[in-house]
């Protein structure tokens, strides 16, 4: 409810509907709240009536209260040293998060996509259509599936996270073959392993990929992606540079990588197997799993404050948007806005 309450009291938006698409869960958690709205069930009774039942999915549920227990629920975990400590899940959301299933449920769940008994194909190729933005600019996500193609073969699939939780779903439609992973700890990652599968039992229809058709940059093009970029709201990236090479960092060079080329202006980022940059001109495709984010570049003119006027900033600001609140306060001569769940900034 709170949630809900939340995004209803937004009185800002990133971007006009339908100029840009940027993945969020907002969308799933008001498609939740409609669906309560409509019934007048909780969601969670929803997904059982509709979804769970039909399909035998018998130990799935919709969780809206943290207060239930889940009978056999693998806990959450992330590394900690040369050990594991668990990490809980600190919201429920509806329409976006807080599903249990297991395996056996999934695999239901992906062969009535492959062969619906419940619903049908028309529903499932209209959650497939892709986006149109008003450009005109097409976007390979539809409504809640995501459509791509794989070394040559179309492929339908959508992951999820939160905490140490992690599933992937992916299907080929044209082989009737469906891949389900799941994990229990913040490190694991299906992406990679959904992708190993399908080379492995696909690799005589794969296409091969073609090789870059130019492998390395030159220093003085090197030089042109240097600069400070926009990837959403305050939140810059900044490419440096060193002797031949080239870093991303946070602005103002916090935790230097250096990027390793991969041709076509394209770069690996060593530390996430699955995430690449593909420089264009004054901006950049930041790839992380399926997922792709545009940072555009930018000048940032940073104003100079001295020290009376920063601890004048001291103290504790409430956002009523938002219904929370951030504490300003200096450490290490810097100053540092704190929330009681987020990261420092």
């Amino acid at each position: 409810k709170e949630a809900v309450q939340t995004l209803l009291g937004i009185k800002s938006i990133n971007f006009v509907p339908g100029e840009q698409y940027e993945y969020n869960n907002t969308g799933f958690t008001l498609l939740a709240e409609i669906l309560h709205r409509v019934y007048k069930k909780e969601f969670s009774q929803i997904a059982k009536d509709y979804i769970f039942n039909p399909l035998n999915m018998e130990n799935t549920v919709a969780v809206d209260d943290p207060a239930v227990i889940i009978p056999n629920k693998a806990e959450s975990y992330q590394p900690k040293g040369n050990d594991f400590a668990k990490l809980p899940i600190g919201q429920m959301v509806s329409g976006s998060s807080n599903i249990y299933a297991t395996l056996n449920d999934l695999c239901k769940w992906a062969k009535n996509f492959q062969n619906p008994m419940l619903g049908n194909r028309a529903i499932y190729n209209a959650m497939q259509k892709n986006t149109v933005l008003n450009s005109g600019k097409n976007i390979e996500y539809g409504l809640g599936l995501q459509t791509e193609k794989y070394k040559g073969l179309d492929i339908v699939f959508h992951g999820g996270g939160t905490v140490g939780y992690r599933t992937y779903i992916l299907h080929i439609p044209s082989q009737e073959f469906s891949i389900v992973i799941l994990g229990n700890e913040q490190g694991f990652d299906g992406y990679l392993i959904a992708y190993q599968l399908v080379d492995f039992f696909f690799k005589d229809k794969q296409t091969a990929v073609g090789k870059p058709q130019k492998v390395i940059d030159s220093p003085s093009e090197l030089k042109h992606f240097i600069g400070v970029y926009k990837l959403n709201p305050g939140n810059y990236l900044e490419i440096s540079s060193k002797g031949k090479d080239i870093y991303l960092g946070t602005y103002n060079n916090q935790g230097k990588e250096k990027l390793v080329p991969m041709g076509n202006h394209q770069f690996k980022i060593s530390s996430i197997p699955t995430a690449h940059l593909t420089f264009s001109d004054d901006s950049f495709n930041f790839r992380i799993a399926d997922f792709t984010y545009i940072a555009k570049r930018i000048i940032l003119n940073p104003a100079k404050a001295d020290k009376v006027f920063v601890n004048k900033l001291v103290g504790f600001y409430r956002n009523e948007e938002f219904n929370t609140i951030y504490q300003l306060l200096i450490e290490n001569n810097k100053l540092i806005a704190r929330h009681p769940l987020n990261g420092d900034i």
